[in-house]
């Protein structure tokens, strides 16, 4: 009862179920493009590969984004069918919340993307994101760094971002917007790099 409506809508969408979501749909838009034989088409009636990977990078913000804005709408509105009535957000805090969110997402999706240029298997694309998403690196390496003194770099991963994120406070915004921008842009990279200088 003392929840607001953000704070209950987190507790369902910031355990990493739609990192999973999110990682496997672009690892299926992007892997069916190889297992089908159509990234050679692509590649030969545009000889940039680079623009593929920029037209997958703006998929990926698109699928993230539709997502993002169901859940939300839907996390929102399923406290009315169960009779509770948690403290009302404004829009433009509703509004903050989905972007602070989908741009995590966006950035893991295009993990997702980066591991199917450079493995071609969609398989392991989807294992890949059911582990990452529901943060099992974060755990292995936060205790491994416990045990040995190092830094808790694991704070910064993509998925321990998402899991706090919950109305951010003063400075914690700033790093959500930074640890998004910073993997998307490793992501990103990676992916131009890998489609311009892998054999397809």
């Amino acid at each position: 009862r003392s929840l607001s409506q953000l704070e209950l809508a987190h507790e369902s969408l910031g355990s990493g179920f739609l990192l999973i979501v999110t990682g496997i749909g672009m690892t299926l838009f992007a892997g069916s493009d190889f297992s089908s034989g159509f990234i050679k088409n692509i590649c030969c009636a545009k000889p940039r590969r680079s623009r593929y990977v920029l037209s997958k990078i703006l998929l990926a913000g698109v699928y993230s984004g539709i997502i993002m804005v169901l859940a939300v709408l839907l996390s929102l509105l399923t406290p009315v069918f169960f009779h509770m009535n948690p403290k009302a957000d404004s829009i433009p805090d509703i509004l903050g919340y989905i972007v602070m969110m989908w741009l995590p997402h966006w950035a893991f999706a295009l993990m997702a993307l980066a591991l199917v240029l450079l493995t071609r298997s969609t398989t392991l694309g989807i294992v890949m994101s059911a582990i990452s998403g529901s943060g099992l690196f974060a755990i292995l390496l936060g205790t491994v760094g416990a045990l040995f003194g190092w830094p808790s770099v694991e704070q910064y991963f993509i998925c321990s971002v998402v899991e706090t994120l919950c109305k951010p406070q003063t400075g914690a915004a700033g790093v959500i917007l930074a640890c998004a921008a910073g993997w998307g842009i490793i992501y990103g990279l990676g992916s131009v790099m890998l489609i311009e200088k892998k054999d397809i």
